[in-house]
């Protein structure tokens, strides 16, 4: 693969949220088990999904920032598709307690 390629940004895109959510959750079961934090419950458990969800999201950042300093535009176009694929099914599926709730 070439150095700055659309496809290279692509495939880093999609495979950093899933990294990151792995890195994220580990981080909350680590500071929950050490009673840094409350072990989630309940509605709990779900704000804390939520919260692991967006931020393994907000991950395609960092690649998106190294291929920015790098000057690899290619490769930053590539990571907006996955992230905008994300963020939308994201959306989707708390769109109820986003916008909906009161």
């Amino acid at each position: 693969m070439e150095k700055d390629s659309f496809m290279l940004g692509l495939v880093v895109a999609a495979i950093m949220p899933i990294l990151g959510y792995f890195i994220v959750n580990g981080l909350f079961d680590m500071l929950a088990s050490s009673g840094m934090i409350e072990g989630a419950t309940g509605y709990g458990l779900a704000q804390r999904m939520r919260t692991i969800y967006l931020l393994s999201i907000c991950t395609i950042l960092i690649p998106f920032n190294v291929f920015n300093r790098k000057r690899w535009d290619n490769s930053m176009r590539g990571t907006i598709i996955p992230f905008l694929i994300y963020i939308g099914f994201w959306v989707y599926k708390y769109y109820g307690v986003l916008f909906l709730s009161q």
